[in-house]
C-alpha cells in the first residue's frame, strides 16, 4: 500500500503542464496529501527585454516576479475549485530541474 504525503506539481503555468494537475489533485483526494504547486523563475531576467524595452532590471525583475505570482494565484483557483486539497503554492529562481529536484529532497 502506498502512502502518499506530497506530491510535487512543477508548471510552467501552460494549460499542457496544468493538465496533470486533475490527476495530482484526485491522487492527493485519495491519499490525503499536500500538493506542491511549482513555478521556477530563471535566475536573472532576459537581457533583451532590458535593452530593448529600455527598462531597469529591477523593473524587470519586479514585473517577473508579479506576473508568477499572478499566474500561480490563478492557476491555484483553477485546479482547487473546492478547496478540498490543500496546495503549496511554490515560486523559486534558478535552473528548472536543479530546482526541481533540489525540492524533491
Amino acid at each position: 500500500m502506498f502512502n502518499i504525503k506530497n506530491i510535487l506539481l512543477p508548471t510552467d503555468f501552460s494549460n499542457l503542464s496544468l493538465s496533470a494537475a486533475r490527476y495530482a489533485v484526485d491522487i492527493a483526494k485519495q491519499y490525503g496529501a499536500k500538493v506542491h504547486l511549482l513555478n521556477v523563475l530563471e535566475k536573472t531576467p532576459p537581457i533583451l527585454a532590458i535593452r530593448s524595452l529600455d527598462l531597469s532590471e529591477d523593473k524587470i525583475i519586479r514585473t517577473i516576479d508579479e506576473d508568477a505570482q499572478n499566474s500561480l494565484n490563478a492557476s491555484l483557483e483553477k485546479i482547487n475549485k473546492d478547496k478540498s486539497v490543500e496546495i503549496i503554492p511554490v515560486i523559486r529562481k534558478g535552473v528548472d530541474f536543479e530546482v526541481i529536484n533540489d525540492y524533491c529532497q
